[in-house]
Protein backbone atom coordinates (compact mmCIF):
# COMPACT_ATOMS: atom_id res chain seq x y z
CA UNK A 1 0.00 0.00 0.00
CA UNK A 2 1.85 3.62 -1.24
CA UNK A 3 0.95 6.01 1.12
CA UNK A 4 2.42 9.59 0.54
CA UNK A 5 2.86 12.50 2.58
CA UNK A 6 0.44 15.42 1.08
CA UNK A 7 1.65 19.09 1.64
CA UNK A 8 -2.04 21.17 2.46
CA UNK A 9 -2.08 24.65 3.89
CA UNK A 10 -5.27 24.54 5.88
CA UNK A 11 -6.75 27.66 7.52
CA UNK A 12 -9.39 25.70 8.60
CA UNK A 13 -9.07 22.43 10.53
CA UNK A 14 -12.42 21.60 10.00
CA UNK A 15 -12.34 22.21 6.25
CA UNK A 16 -14.95 19.56 4.71
CA UNK A 17 -12.82 19.55 1.21
CA UNK A 18 -10.15 17.22 2.29
CA UNK A 19 -10.42 14.01 1.73
CA UNK A 20 -10.33 11.20 4.59
CA UNK A 21 -8.36 9.10 2.27
CA UNK A 22 -5.10 11.31 1.89
CA UNK A 23 -2.69 11.48 5.00
CA UNK A 24 -2.13 15.24 5.15
CA UNK A 25 -0.25 17.67 7.99
CA UNK A 26 -1.76 20.55 9.21
CA UNK A 27 0.02 23.77 9.64
CA UNK A 28 -0.42 25.38 12.94
CA UNK A 29 2.13 28.32 12.34
CA UNK A 30 4.98 29.51 10.16
CA UNK A 31 8.42 28.47 10.31
CA UNK A 32 10.53 31.19 11.41
CA UNK A 33 14.42 31.06 9.66
CA UNK A 34 17.16 33.05 10.62
CA UNK A 35 19.97 34.24 8.24
CA UNK A 36 23.31 31.25 8.70
CA UNK A 37 26.58 32.07 8.42
CA UNK A 38 27.62 30.72 5.10
CA UNK A 39 31.73 30.32 6.63
CA UNK A 40 30.47 28.25 9.47
CA UNK A 41 29.95 25.13 7.34
CA UNK A 42 32.99 22.97 8.32
CA UNK A 43 35.73 22.43 5.77
CA UNK A 44 36.49 19.07 7.07
CA UNK A 45 33.10 17.41 8.17
CA UNK A 46 32.77 14.17 6.49
CA UNK A 47 28.75 13.53 4.19
CA UNK A 48 27.30 11.55 7.27
CA UNK A 49 25.07 8.65 6.03
CA UNK A 50 22.66 9.83 8.11
CA UNK A 51 21.96 12.99 6.23
CA UNK A 52 18.89 12.79 3.73
CA UNK A 53 19.03 14.40 0.38
CA UNK A 54 16.23 16.36 -0.84
CA UNK A 55 15.52 15.90 -4.62
CA UNK A 56 12.98 18.29 -6.64
CA UNK A 57 11.69 17.58 -9.65
CA UNK A 58 10.10 14.74 -11.25
CA UNK A 59 11.35 13.82 -14.78
CA UNK A 60 14.01 10.67 -15.92
CA UNK A 61 17.05 12.02 -14.37
CA UNK A 62 15.61 13.00 -10.77
CA UNK A 63 13.94 9.72 -10.49
CA UNK A 64 17.90 8.05 -11.68
CA UNK A 65 18.86 10.24 -9.02
CA UNK A 66 16.92 8.98 -6.38
CA UNK A 67 17.47 5.65 -7.55
CA UNK A 68 20.98 5.72 -7.42
CA UNK A 69 20.79 7.30 -3.79
CA UNK A 70 18.61 4.84 -2.52
CA UNK A 71 21.15 1.97 -3.85
CA UNK A 72 24.22 3.24 -2.24
CA UNK A 73 21.99 3.42 1.38
CA UNK A 74 21.67 7.31 1.45
CA UNK A 75 18.21 8.22 2.98
CA UNK A 76 16.08 10.45 0.38
CA UNK A 77 13.32 12.83 0.48
CA UNK A 78 11.55 13.47 -2.59
CA UNK A 79 9.41 16.73 -3.52
CA UNK A 80 6.57 15.56 -6.39
CA UNK A 81 4.20 17.45 -8.13
CA UNK A 82 1.10 16.37 -7.00
CA UNK A 83 0.08 15.87 -10.53
CA UNK A 84 2.90 13.12 -10.89
CA UNK A 85 1.61 10.57 -9.13
CA UNK A 86 2.78 7.46 -11.71
CA UNK A 87 6.28 9.03 -10.63
CA UNK A 88 6.30 9.65 -7.22
CA UNK A 89 4.66 5.79 -6.85
CA UNK A 90 7.99 4.68 -8.58
CA UNK A 91 10.23 6.57 -6.27
CA UNK A 92 8.41 5.54 -3.10
CA UNK A 93 8.84 2.16 -4.12
CA UNK A 94 12.44 2.50 -4.29
CA UNK A 95 12.51 3.62 -0.49
CA UNK A 96 12.24 7.57 -0.40
CA UNK A 97 10.48 9.82 1.42
CA UNK A 98 7.98 11.11 -0.99
CA UNK A 99 6.39 14.74 -0.63
CA UNK A 100 3.29 15.19 -3.40
CA UNK A 101 3.49 18.91 -3.31
CA UNK A 102 2.53 22.66 -4.78
CA UNK A 103 6.01 24.18 -4.85
CA UNK A 104 4.17 27.56 -6.23
CA UNK A 105 3.68 27.82 -1.99
CA UNK A 106 5.84 28.95 0.24
CA UNK A 107 4.23 26.80 3.19
CA UNK A 108 5.36 23.41 0.99
CA UNK A 109 8.75 24.68 -0.21
CA UNK A 110 9.42 25.59 4.03
CA UNK A 111 7.77 22.20 4.66
CA UNK A 112 9.85 20.05 1.98
CA UNK A 113 13.51 21.65 2.30
CA UNK A 114 12.89 21.77 6.53
CA UNK A 115 16.41 19.89 7.61
CA UNK A 116 18.00 19.07 4.28
CA UNK A 117 22.14 19.88 4.17
CA UNK A 118 22.04 18.92 -0.19
CA UNK A 119 19.53 19.82 -2.41
CA UNK A 120 19.30 18.39 -5.81
CA UNK A 121 17.03 21.07 -7.98
CA UNK A 122 15.55 20.32 -11.34
CA UNK A 123 12.30 22.85 -12.01
CA UNK A 124 14.16 25.88 -14.24
CA UNK A 125 11.22 25.85 -16.18
CA UNK A 126 9.19 27.04 -13.00
CA UNK A 127 11.07 30.55 -12.34
CA UNK A 128 8.65 31.39 -9.32
CA UNK A 129 9.48 27.77 -8.20
CA UNK A 130 12.96 28.24 -8.37
CA UNK A 131 13.04 31.78 -6.64
CA UNK A 132 10.89 30.35 -4.19
CA UNK A 133 13.40 27.63 -3.53
CA UNK A 134 16.08 30.20 -3.25
CA UNK A 135 14.45 32.60 -0.54
CA UNK A 136 13.77 29.57 1.72
CA UNK A 137 17.02 27.74 0.88
CA UNK A 138 18.63 31.53 1.98
CA UNK A 139 16.72 31.71 5.12
CA UNK A 140 18.00 28.12 6.03
CA UNK A 141 20.39 27.12 8.58
CA UNK A 142 21.08 23.76 7.29
CA UNK A 143 21.61 23.84 3.69
CA UNK A 144 25.42 23.13 2.41
CA UNK A 145 25.07 22.76 -0.86
CA UNK A 146 22.11 23.08 -3.64
CA UNK A 147 22.99 20.69 -7.37
CA UNK A 148 21.26 22.69 -10.11
CA UNK A 149 20.72 20.86 -13.16
CA UNK A 150 20.57 23.58 -16.49
CA UNK A 151 21.50 23.53 -19.81
CA UNK A 152 25.04 23.86 -21.84
CA UNK A 153 23.63 26.35 -24.28
CA UNK A 154 23.30 28.56 -21.35
CA UNK A 155 27.22 28.89 -21.49
CA UNK A 156 26.83 31.27 -24.18
CA UNK A 157 23.16 32.93 -23.50
CA UNK A 158 23.21 36.72 -23.94
CA UNK A 159 20.17 37.97 -22.16
CA UNK A 160 20.10 41.15 -25.03
CA UNK A 161 19.60 38.59 -27.99
CA UNK A 162 16.90 36.13 -26.31
CA UNK A 163 14.50 35.48 -28.65
CA UNK A 164 10.71 34.42 -27.52
CA UNK A 165 11.31 30.62 -29.78
CA UNK A 166 14.30 30.02 -27.37
CA UNK A 167 13.16 31.58 -24.28
CA UNK A 168 12.11 27.88 -22.75
CA UNK A 169 15.95 27.52 -22.56
CA UNK A 170 17.09 30.76 -21.56
CA UNK A 171 14.83 30.06 -18.50
CA UNK A 172 17.87 27.99 -17.32
CA UNK A 173 19.49 30.78 -17.83
CA UNK A 174 17.45 32.65 -15.35
CA UNK A 175 17.07 30.13 -13.10
CA UNK A 176 20.80 30.14 -12.82
CA UNK A 177 20.71 34.34 -12.00
CA UNK A 178 17.71 33.77 -9.92
CA UNK A 179 20.21 31.18 -7.28
CA UNK A 180 23.24 33.07 -7.77
CA UNK A 181 21.85 36.30 -6.88
CA UNK A 182 20.25 34.68 -3.16
CA UNK A 183 23.76 34.20 -2.79
CA UNK A 184 23.09 30.54 -1.12
CA UNK A 185 25.66 27.91 -1.46
CA UNK A 186 24.83 26.13 -4.91
CA UNK A 187 26.71 24.74 -8.00
CA UNK A 188 25.53 24.31 -11.53
CA UNK A 189 25.50 21.53 -13.52
CA UNK A 190 25.27 22.10 -17.57
CA UNK A 191 25.03 19.29 -19.89
CA UNK A 192 24.92 18.81 -23.28
CA UNK A 193 22.77 17.28 -25.50
CA UNK A 194 21.75 13.69 -24.07
CA UNK A 195 22.67 10.76 -25.91
CA UNK A 196 19.05 9.10 -25.17
CA UNK A 197 17.47 11.64 -26.88
CA UNK A 198 14.78 10.31 -29.17
CA UNK A 199 17.40 12.22 -31.93
CA UNK A 200 20.12 9.59 -31.51
CA UNK A 201 17.72 6.80 -29.87
CA UNK A 202 14.07 6.17 -30.66
CA UNK A 203 14.67 8.47 -34.23
CA UNK A 204 17.76 6.70 -35.06
CA UNK A 205 16.49 2.96 -34.22
CA UNK A 206 13.91 3.74 -37.00
CA UNK A 207 15.82 5.23 -39.32
CA UNK A 208 18.64 2.56 -39.18
CA UNK A 209 16.11 -0.01 -39.53
CA UNK A 210 14.33 1.34 -42.60
CA UNK A 211 17.20 3.18 -44.62
CA UNK A 212 20.15 2.06 -42.59
CA UNK A 213 20.97 5.79 -41.80
CA UNK A 214 21.13 8.16 -39.58
CA UNK A 215 18.74 11.01 -40.95
CA UNK A 216 19.03 14.53 -39.51
CA UNK A 217 18.99 18.04 -40.48
CA UNK A 218 22.69 19.08 -38.88
CA UNK A 219 24.81 19.65 -41.65
CA UNK A 220 28.26 19.67 -40.21
CA UNK A 221 27.24 20.87 -36.65
CA UNK A 222 29.61 19.50 -33.96
CA UNK A 223 28.53 18.58 -30.28
CA UNK A 224 29.52 16.24 -27.69
CA UNK A 225 26.13 14.33 -26.33
CA UNK A 226 26.51 12.58 -23.55
CA UNK A 227 24.98 9.77 -21.41
CA UNK A 228 22.45 10.48 -18.75
CA UNK A 229 24.17 8.28 -16.58
CA UNK A 230 26.94 10.19 -16.34
CA UNK A 231 25.15 13.08 -15.14
CA UNK A 232 23.48 11.63 -12.82
CA UNK A 233 26.79 10.48 -11.65
CA UNK A 234 28.28 13.79 -11.52
CA UNK A 235 25.11 15.13 -9.30
CA UNK A 236 25.58 11.82 -7.04
CA UNK A 237 29.05 12.79 -5.98
CA UNK A 238 28.04 16.48 -5.45
CA UNK A 239 25.32 15.97 -3.54
CA UNK A 240 27.63 13.25 -1.50
CA UNK A 241 30.78 14.87 -1.76
CA UNK A 242 32.36 15.34 1.95
CA UNK A 243 33.62 19.11 1.71
CA UNK A 244 31.33 21.15 -0.40
CA UNK A 245 33.05 24.49 -0.33
CA UNK A 246 35.43 23.71 -3.25
CA UNK A 247 31.92 23.51 -5.82
CA UNK A 248 30.25 26.21 -4.24
CA UNK A 249 29.97 28.75 -7.13
CA UNK A 250 31.29 26.81 -9.76
CA UNK A 251 29.57 26.16 -13.02
CA UNK A 252 30.45 22.53 -14.58
CA UNK A 253 29.90 21.88 -18.02
CA UNK A 254 29.03 18.28 -18.73
CA UNK A 255 29.83 16.79 -22.04
CA UNK A 256 30.66 13.51 -23.93
CA UNK A 257 35.11 12.68 -24.27
CA UNK A 258 35.09 14.57 -28.20
CA UNK A 259 33.01 16.75 -30.29
CA UNK A 260 32.06 15.04 -32.94
CA UNK A 261 29.57 15.50 -35.87
CA UNK A 262 27.29 13.36 -37.65
CA UNK A 263 29.12 11.20 -39.74
CA UNK A 264 31.49 10.26 -37.21
CA UNK A 265 28.40 9.41 -35.01
CA UNK A 266 27.04 7.29 -37.72
CA UNK A 267 30.77 5.40 -38.05
CA UNK A 268 30.29 5.05 -33.93
CA UNK A 269 27.13 3.58 -34.40
CA UNK A 270 28.47 0.96 -37.75
CA UNK A 271 31.20 -0.43 -34.91
CA UNK A 272 28.58 -0.67 -31.96
CA UNK A 273 25.92 -2.33 -33.77
CA UNK A 274 28.74 -4.59 -35.88
CA UNK A 275 26.88 -4.39 -39.19
CA UNK A 276 28.25 -5.69 -42.45
CA UNK A 277 27.62 -2.12 -44.15
CA UNK A 278 28.48 0.87 -42.37
CA UNK A 279 26.02 3.00 -41.32
CA UNK A 280 25.39 6.58 -43.49
CA UNK A 281 24.58 10.20 -42.48
CA UNK A 282 21.74 11.64 -44.68
CA UNK A 283 21.64 15.22 -44.13
CA UNK A 284 17.23 15.87 -44.85
CA UNK A 285 15.73 19.24 -45.34
CA UNK A 286 15.41 21.09 -41.64
CA UNK A 287 11.35 21.82 -43.05
CA UNK A 288 11.13 18.41 -43.80
CA UNK A 289 12.09 16.78 -41.06
CA UNK A 290 10.42 19.19 -38.49
CA UNK A 291 7.07 18.40 -40.42
CA UNK A 292 7.19 14.94 -39.69
CA UNK A 293 8.01 15.79 -35.57
CA UNK A 294 4.92 16.44 -34.42
CA UNK A 295 3.64 13.04 -35.77
CA UNK A 296 6.77 11.34 -34.00
CA UNK A 297 6.17 13.28 -30.77
CA UNK A 298 3.36 16.10 -31.49
CA UNK A 299 4.12 17.05 -27.32
CA UNK A 300 7.82 18.20 -27.99
CA UNK A 301 8.13 18.93 -31.34
CA UNK A 302 8.52 22.30 -30.93
CA UNK A 303 11.06 21.75 -28.29
CA UNK A 304 12.79 19.82 -30.68
CA UNK A 305 12.98 21.99 -33.59
CA UNK A 306 14.25 24.76 -31.29
CA UNK A 307 17.07 22.27 -30.35
CA UNK A 308 17.86 21.94 -33.67
CA UNK A 309 18.31 25.34 -34.88
CA UNK A 310 20.55 25.44 -31.95
CA UNK A 311 22.74 22.23 -32.85
CA UNK A 312 22.75 23.63 -36.45
CA UNK A 313 24.47 27.11 -34.67
CA UNK A 314 26.87 24.96 -33.02
CA UNK A 315 25.75 26.28 -29.60
CA UNK A 316 26.69 22.76 -28.65
CA UNK A 317 29.82 22.95 -29.82
CA UNK A 318 32.42 22.43 -26.65
CA UNK A 319 34.38 19.40 -25.11
CA UNK A 320 35.24 19.14 -21.11
CA UNK A 321 36.77 17.04 -19.44
CA UNK A 322 34.54 17.31 -16.04
CA UNK A 323 32.79 14.37 -16.04
CA UNK A 324 35.98 12.46 -15.31
CA UNK A 325 37.37 14.97 -12.98
CA UNK A 326 34.59 14.84 -11.26
CA UNK A 327 34.20 11.45 -11.16
CA UNK A 328 37.56 9.79 -11.90
CA UNK A 329 35.67 7.69 -14.61
CA UNK A 330 35.87 8.81 -18.49
CA UNK A 331 32.42 10.18 -20.03
CA UNK A 332 30.85 7.51 -22.09
CA UNK A 333 31.58 7.68 -25.79
CA UNK A 334 28.59 7.35 -28.49
CA UNK A 335 30.04 3.99 -29.54
CA UNK A 336 29.97 2.67 -25.93
CA UNK A 337 26.20 3.87 -25.13
CA UNK A 338 24.98 2.62 -28.27
CA UNK A 339 27.00 -0.97 -27.12
CA UNK A 340 25.08 -0.46 -23.97
CA UNK A 341 21.60 0.14 -25.18
CA UNK A 342 21.95 -2.00 -28.56
CA UNK A 343 19.19 -4.71 -27.46
CA UNK A 344 17.37 -2.44 -26.03
CA UNK A 345 16.92 0.38 -28.27
CA UNK A 346 18.21 -1.64 -31.81
CA UNK A 347 17.07 -4.34 -33.25
CA UNK A 348 19.49 -7.62 -33.18
CA UNK A 349 22.36 -7.05 -35.69
CA UNK A 350 20.69 -9.46 -38.52
CA UNK A 351 17.56 -7.51 -38.69
CA UNK A 352 19.21 -4.56 -39.27
CA UNK A 353 21.40 -6.24 -41.98
CA UNK A 354 18.08 -7.68 -43.25
CA UNK A 355 16.54 -4.43 -43.24
CA UNK A 356 19.59 -2.81 -44.92
CA UNK A 357 18.71 -5.45 -47.58
CA UNK A 358 14.97 -5.84 -48.93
Amino acid sequence: MVSFIYCWHITDSTDSTMSDKKEFIYIKKEVIYTQPKRDSISQSRPFAEAKKVLVIGSDTLAFQIVKQLRDEGVQVRAAVSKRETVRAEAMEKLGAEVFLTDLTTLTDVKLVMASMQRVYLSTSEFLDVTALIAAVAKASLDLELLVNMSEIAVSDTNIIEVSTAAFQYEKHWLAEQILNWSGIPCVHLRPSIFLEHPFFSNYASEDIRTYHELRLPLGKAKFAPIAMSDVTRCARFLLRCGNPLPHIGKVYELTGPESVDMVQIAEQYSKALKTDAPIKYADVQLDKFCSALPKRDRFNAQNDLVLLKMLRDNRFDRCTSTVKELTEIQATSVQEWVEAERFHLFDPVGKVQHAHTQ
